[in-house]
């Protein structure tokens, strides 16, 4: 067989090879050229976006606006995030290691991605055919938690990984760790390392053991998963499991995680009612978003050092006063309605309905400043927000009897000796005001005649108050109720009739007790305030005002009122304070309305007034003779006496100003004249020299009716003797003597 001679295939000639090779290689640089320009398009891209983000937020990490009592004691958080940013050097060393060990073992070496960690993460995902490790570097977390990069896409991680570099490339890695460990999130509402340590285990950062530090470490890629609160076996389980890391990259030995494991952790209770959460508390936020939190951003951001007028220990003494003489008040005899112990027993967290048992408020104030140095507003906070002490106006009651005097004795048409009827009023007495028949009684059903007006002060004698507030008149009784703050006359104008001088309108605690520190400041109430100052990073924010005060009373005014108040604490309806151990000088009176629904005392030392209120919501009678010495003052006097143990003295009531013997009308209470002194009438009497100024000499003893002329209430004290002529002839010395005798 003949074959055809043996051709070289053209593919095969030479030279082809050499050209083939050229073209993969022409094919390669244009496709690496494309991809680079991609590369480059997308680094452009990213670089741009990363570029957008402003690093100064890296270091503004909302906080928990602090708030702190007058001795600069933390009593609470509000608003902003539960966070406290401290610096990397008060960290302990074990979180820094525990850290490192469980979430970037080469922080240190790389540039804030982990290249190694990406491949080695993409060989185990793939491996367990699940997303069962991340590669997220410290830094990656740090740029994601800053700026809310959390979308799970190409885009969102190219952005991530550019910012990192940025990140890296701008900022110290002892830097990124202060932020991260600030900024993490640990579970249970709890941001940054401070609080963690400080919430679950009750000590600051600096002085977590390593098994605290390696717990920490171990809940922070799950942390409401693992809260030591929440599962305390699996933050349990996730620190054994960080101590084992760090064994195998060599930062502790194998007998340190033995001996760490087998350390108790010490995780705290979960707190289920902090100090925050109580009527003062509650105050101080109501006064900040009403006066200061406007701006949204205050409380989104938070971040305010806020310094209150709040002195914790008594504030707490005044909850436990009110809580247990409250609870003795329900097991007496007469008691007929449920108990705090039953209504709790009934009642589960969330249930709203209005508390049925005996409530009650306290308000202690600085006699010199306003300032409020506790407030509570009920018994339990949790079953009810209602702060009593600020928003329920209940009948005050003879606790307005003081300021009915006090408008007499100010306007010069009385004083303390003069005489004033117990006896029934008569409604001829009153119908100058256009009434029905209307006799207000005693609270003990009895009248007792013709007595010294500072003895229907002490002895809270409703009939005597009408008459002295008949002589102080209508209008400037009520004047100086408005001036003290006791109403509003645009919002809740006060009765325009006399049972107003008995107390018939009502008024929350807050307001009385500041009415009542006129009385205790020589005539001067100031104006109560809450918060001292406001601070941003130690840097003072000025927007806080107080130190107002405003004239109510002469200080001789003051000082008579003052006089009669403390005969109340001595002898009178409070004279029960000294049984219950109160033994310092103090002045104050009592209030019942009718029908036993509201018990009061105000009353005050040298330093504090402090008012107590104790009633029911629905305003049913707390108990038969639920008085006020009986339901309010023993509350009062523990809480004193507690003002007392914390540094507020009680030293002796201010006597006003010097004082002078004049001779005064007992029945008019003006300046004696000669038939005043023929009638028996006139007396000594001891006013203070600033209410000397434009005492009239009585008229009434001239011989003119000026009790009963118009614009002045008609007189209706005890009749006096017709006027004796003055005689003619030259009085001598036994004359004289007889006419004393007289």
């Amino acid at each position: 067989m003949i074959r055809a001679p043996w051709r070289t295939p053209e593919f095969r000639r030479p030279g082809f090879g050499l050209f083939r090779l050229r073209t993969w290689i022409f094919l390669l640089g244009l496709l690496s050229g494309l991809a680079a320009l991609v590369a480059l398009g997308f680094y452009v891209r990213y670089a741009h976006l990363a570029s957008q983000f402003d690093l100064e937020e890296l270091g503004q990490m909302p906080e928990r606006t602090k708030v702190y009592d007058v001795k600069g004691k933390l009593i609470g958080r509000l608003h902003g995030m539960n966070r406290d940013v401290i610096p990397l050097d008060e960290t302990s060393r074990y979180f820094i290691d525990a850290l490192l060990a469980r979430e970037d073992t080469s922080f240190f070496e790389h540039r804030g991605v982990d290249y190694k960690g990406v491949v080695r993460a993409v060989v185990r995902n793939i491996k367990d055919g699940e997303f069962v490790q991340g590669a997220s570097t410290i830094s990656m977390q740090l740029a994601r938690n800053s700026y809310g990069l959390m979308d799970r896409t190409l885009h969102r991680k190219l952005v991530e990984v550019m910012l990192t570099r940025r990140i890296e490339s701008g900022i110290s890695k002892n830097k990124i760790l202060e932020l991260y460990i600030n900024r993490i999130f640990f579970g249970s509402g709890i941001y940054g390392l401070e609080r963690a340590s400080q919430a679950y285990f009750g000590i600051p950062a600096s002085n977590l053991t390593l098994g605290q530090a390696a717990t920490l470490a171990g809940i922070i890629r799950s942390p409401n998963r693992f809260s030591p609160f929440k599962n305390p076996e699996g933050a349990v389980s996730e620190r054994d499991t960080v101590l084992g890391r760090m064994v195998t990259i060599g930062k502790i030995t194998e007998s340190d995680a033995i001996a760490a494991k087998a350390a108790p952790l010490g995780i705290q209770p979960e707190p289920q009612s902090v100090w925050q959460e109580n009527y003062a508390m509650d105050f101080v936020r109501r006064y900040l978003n009403e006066t200061w939190l406007r701006d949204q951003e205050y409380k989104e951001d938070g971040g305010l050092e806020v310094f209150t007028t709040i002195d914790q220990e008594v504030q707490l003494a005044a909850e436990k006063a009110l809580q247990e003489r409250l609870t003795a008040l329900e097991s007496t005899p007469g008691y007929e309605h449920p108990t705090y112990a039953s209504f709790t027993a009934a009642w589960s967290k969330g249930d709203e309905r209005r508390t049925t048992y005996l409530q009650g408020s306290v308000v202690v104030l600085d006699n010199d400043n306003g300032d409020v140095v506790a407030l509570v507003g009920g018994r339990d906070y949790e079953q009810s927000k209602f702060n009593r002490a600020l928003h329920a106006k209940r009948q005050v009651g003879s606790v307005f009897q003081p300021f009915v005097y006090a408008s007499a004795y100010e306007q010069r048409r009385l004083l303390p000796h003069t005489s004033i009827d117990d006896g029934r009023i008569r409604h001829h007495e009153l119908e100058h005001h256009g009434l029905r028949p209307w006799s207000p009684r005693n609270s003990d059903g009895t009248y007792r005649g013709s007595q010294k007006a500072e003895y229907g002060l002490v002895a809270s004698r409703n009939t005597m108050t009408v008459r002295v507030g008949e002589r102080a008149g209508l209008d400037a009784v009520r004047e100086l109720a408005y001036a003290a703050n006791l109403a509003d006359p645009k919002k809740t104008p006060l009765p325009d009739s006399p049972v107003m001088y008995i107390g018939a309108f009502e008024a929350p605690l807050l307001q009385v007790t500041s009415a009542y520190t006129a009385l205790a400041n020589d005539g001067t109430r100031p104006q109560w305030h809450i918060i001292q100052k406001v601070t941003r990073n130690g840097i003072r924010l000025d927007h806080v005002t107080s130190g107002f005060k405003q004239r109510l009373l002469a200080k001789g005014t003051a000082s008579l009122v003052t006089q009669g108040l403390s005969d109340v604490v001595e002898k009178g309806t409070a004279a029960s304070a000294k049984r219950l151990g109160w033994t310092w000088p103090a002045a104050g009176k009592t209030g019942t309305t009718d029908d036993y629904r509201d018990g009061w005392f105000v009353g005050y030392s040298s330093s504090l007034t402090c008012g107590v209120w104790v009633g029911i919501d629905n305003n049913l009678p707390v108990m038969p003779r639920g008085y006020g010495s009986r339901t309010a003052l023993p509350v009062w006097v523990d809480v004193m006496k507690a003002a007392v143990e914390q540094g507020y003295p009680a030293e002796a009531l201010s006597s006003g100003p010097d004082r002078g013997d004049v001779e005064v009308c007992r029945l008019s209470g003006e300046l004696a004249t000669s038939n005043c002194q023929h009638s028996g009438q006139a007396m000594n009497e001891s006013i203070p020299e600033d209410l000397m100024d434009g005492r009239l000499l009585c008229t009434y003893h001239d011989g003119q009716r000026s009790w009963n002329r118009p614009g002045r209430p008609p007189y209706s004290g005890p009749q006096p003797m017709q006027p004796v002529p003055r005689p003619k002839r030259q009085r001598g010395v036994i004359d004289r003597i007889f006419g004393w005798l007289r």
